[in-house]
């Protein structure tokens, strides 16, 4: 009963849906290229994935040192220059943003304790990533705890909560759509969970 329960909080807390800020632009090489960078608009190191003569960079948004779920900048070059670009990104930031988040940061291991009293179900995840602050958007942006779980049949799952340890968001890794195409931001293991930590990635596919 109690796996029952937890699937069903599982399920509508991925499902519900929310009011995003992010903002997508895709360019295939026509007209002027965005200029996506800027003071207020920053990433975290890129990972660079070496094909053939075509090199793919994908970065997350930072606000602080703090990553923007969902968000991305995907960048395919050759020798001739960059060739394609696409982009989720938040361009409307407040100052308060990185306040709010860095005294959440300070407080994340009471708040956890507390998530896990108040929803007890979730103690029969596996959490495989370290607890840490981000940037969710449900319903608005704001900063969240986040722990990223794994099921009973190995499915990944985004677990965001608040200071007072109350459930924001439980999402799916993954799920993120974009118009046209899938572009999905993940996580994996490059070279196993033994030999290597979880990484951003993006998973790309047209949708039919």
């Amino acid at each position: 009963m109690r796996k029952l329960s937890l699937l069903g909080i599982l399920f509508f807390t991925a499902c519900t849906p929310h009011v995003t800020p992010l903002r997508s632009t895709r360019w295939n090489g026509e007209g002027e290229r965005p200029q996506l960078l800027n003071k207020h608009i920053k990433t975290n190191e890129p990972i660079i994935i070496q094909s053939n003569d075509e090199k793919v960079e994908i970065a997350q948004q930072v606000i602080s040192k703090y990553r923007v779920q969902n968000s991305f900048i995907k960048t395919i070059s050759k020798k001739s220059g960059i060739i394609f670009q696409s982009s989720s990104l938040i361009t409307d930031l407040s100052s308060r943003l990185e306040t709010q988040a860095l005294a959440l940061d300070q407080n994340k291991a009471s708040s956890w304790l507390l998530f896990l009293k108040k929803n007890p179900d979730f103690k029969l995840l596996n959490y495989i990533s370290p607890i840490e602050v981000i940037f969710i958007n449900a319903p608005y942006l704001r900063p969240a705890i986040n722990v990223l779980a794994e099921n009973i049949w190995g499915d990944l799952t985004s677990v965001s909560f608040d200071q007072h340890g109350h459930l924001l968001l439980a999402e799916k890794v993954g799920s993120h759509l974009a118009a046209g195409f899938v572009e999905s931001p993940a996580r994996a293991f490059p070279r196993g969970p033994k030999k290597s930590d979880l990484i951003p990635i993006l998973l790309s596919r047209k949708v039919q």
